[in-house]
């Protein structure tokens, strides 16, 4: 089978990727991005003929080897795949379209056109924000083709359109499409995925023509712009000042225990981390910090090892707002043969005695049951050191995978 498109084509990264997890060999021929319209390919040339329109085209390879699983495990599943593709298609490659063609010079730019295509992005981004906040997938327990085609939709749109402020809105989303892009067979067709920087502005061609009709009265409106700038200016750094000095946590008493001085004793203890908890117990401060038990509450969900093990990787990075007054040793704990899934758990230290901050800085803590610890019980502080320090018996079970937080 022969895959005809151009460069880059995000459409054509849906085939890529799904031929490359199911094991079938379809070979590349590129043609003129410069001389094609983008909605004419790509085409798949079979034996039987061609077969047009990317979502067909994928369908068509992932449906060759149904061995791969990528229309889900049940006749059930393979609906609902069908429903996210079918719902991706018009609610994400649409207004993706839309929001980054103009960028190629493939169309025209549209203010009104732009505006909605990203109000409808933001809309479709919630709907899998919630879906994804408690999943790994968007069906059932391992990847589909729903996960691989939406993904590709939402590539140039992350890409190009939306920045840090839209994606920061949306981590479970984010937590999600990385993953995705980052296993090897999507990885080895979209590349490293680089992220928006900046959300991108008009053409300034349609700036200049304005500019050049009314020209007295864009000089006169720039001067009063500029003084009102300022004024914002002046008005946001004020409120982020304010802002950063209300951080409840900077607010409490000042305490004795210094993070940073427990992460450098802990990451130098590698021979035996065990040792670090004499400095920890010596220097606690049980009136400034807390600890907490967190555990997961859909363990059953958990029988692949690998994405458990992302699982709590992501959790960790998204979990980076809170680094300056938190540590934590998140364990996947080996429990599959007992119990036919991993559990997934872990014990944080956090500064005050609200685990509020944590539930603030990451949505995805809501997902978890999270306890006080009693630190004077002999048996909770062997179970704290156990977390952090151990391998073996954690909970009666070993360590499957762990995290640290530090």
């Amino acid at each position: 089978m022969e895959l005809s498109t151009y460069p880059g084509d995000f459409r054509a990264f849906k085939a890529l990727i799904t031929a490359r997890i199911a094991g079938v060999e379809v070979a590349v021929k590129e043609v003129d991005a410069k001389g094609t319209t983008p909605n004419s390919v790509p085409v798949l040339s079979t034996a039987n003929g061609d077969i047009t329109q990317s979502n067909a085209i994928a369908r068509y390879i992932a449906r060759s080897r149904p061995e791969a699983g990528l229309f889900g495990q049940s006749f059930f599943q393979s609906a609902q795949v069908d429903s996210w593709i079918d719902w991706g298609t018009n609610n994400v490659e649409l207004p993706a379209i839309v929001s980054t063609y103009w960028q190629f010079g493939w169309q025209s730019f549209n203010f009104q056109a732009n505006k909605q295509a990203l109000a409808d992005l933001e809309a479709a981004f919630k709907h899998l924000e919630a879906h994804l906040l408690s999943r790994t997938f968007l069906v059932g327990q391992r990847l589909t083709l729903a996960d691989i085609i939406v993904a590709a939709q939402l590539f140039y749109p992350l890409k190009l359109s939306l920045d840090a402020a839209f994606r920061q809105q949306f981590p479970a989303t984010l937590r999600w499409f990385s993953f995705v892009t980052a296993i090897p067979a999507a990885a080895a067709v979209v590349g490293a995925v680089v992220y928006c920087k900046q959300a991108p502005s008009p053409p300034k061609g349609k700036a200049k023509a304005k500019k050049q009709k009314q020209p007295k009265q864009k000089q006169q409106k720039k001067k009063e712009l500029s003084e009102g700038e300022k004024a914002e200016q002046a008005e946001a750094a004020r409120k982020k000042k304010l802002a950063k000095k209300k951080n409840p946590l900077d607010l409490l008493p000042k305490s004795k225990f210094v993070l940073d001085d427990w992460k450098r004793t802990y990451s130098n203890s590698t021979t035996d981390y065990f040792k670090s908890m004499d400095w920890f117990w010596k220097n606690f401060d049980e009136e400034g910090w807390s600890i907490w038990l967190q555990e997961f509450n859909h363990d059953e969900e958990n029988t692949t090892g690998f994405v458990v093990s992302n699982k709590i990787e992501g959790y960790n990075q998204r979990s980076i707002g809170i680094q300056k007054y938190a540590f934590g040793v998140m364990q996947v704990l080996d429990s599959k043969a007992a119990k036919g899934y991993y559990t997934v758990a872990g014990i944080w230290l956090i500064r005050g005695k609200d685990i509020e901050p944590m539930l603030d800085v990451n949505p995805e803590s809501s997902v978890y049951t999270w306890s006080r610890l009693d630190h004077n019980d002999e048996a909770t502080r062997k179970r704290i050191a156990n977390y952090w320090c151990g391998e073996k018996d954690i909970d009666g079970f070993d360590c499957y995978d762990a995290s640290i937080f530090k």
